[in-house]
């Protein structure tokens, strides 16, 4: 099993933090009271969503938003609500919270 990326409590409720794994650059979501995880890759462009280091929602903190072109993604689905991408969404990671610490896996 992979290295665990946090503890659940390293987190507050609607942040969002970025995360390399196998030099994959990934965001992990707590919102809502669940947990998701991203490719930080936006679709439209291929680059990273953030500009800033953890820098993810937009500013009402309902968005994932891409800081170059500001598409806006569902936090739950990843699918891009407005922008240039529209319909495009965001490649989720599978996560596993185990013992309070949370997991992603990159092999599915």
């Amino acid at each position: 099993m992979a290295s665990p990326l946090c503890t659940i409590s390293d987190f507050q409720q609607a942040e969002a933090r970025e995360f390399e794994v196998e030099g994959i650059s990934l965001i992990l979501v707590h919102w809502c009271g669940a947990w998701y995880a991203y490719q930080n890759n936006c679709p439209h462009a291929n680059w990273p969503l953030n500009i800033q280091p953890d820098v993810f929602f937009d500013s009402d903190q309902k968005f994932i938003q891409c800081s170059n072109h500001m598409a806006l993604f569902d936090v739950k689905t990843g699918e891009c609500r407005d922008g240039p991408c529209v319909g495009d969404r965001l490649r989720a990671v599978p996560l596993e919270i185990i013992d309070n610490q949370v997991f992603v896996n990159l092999q599915n």
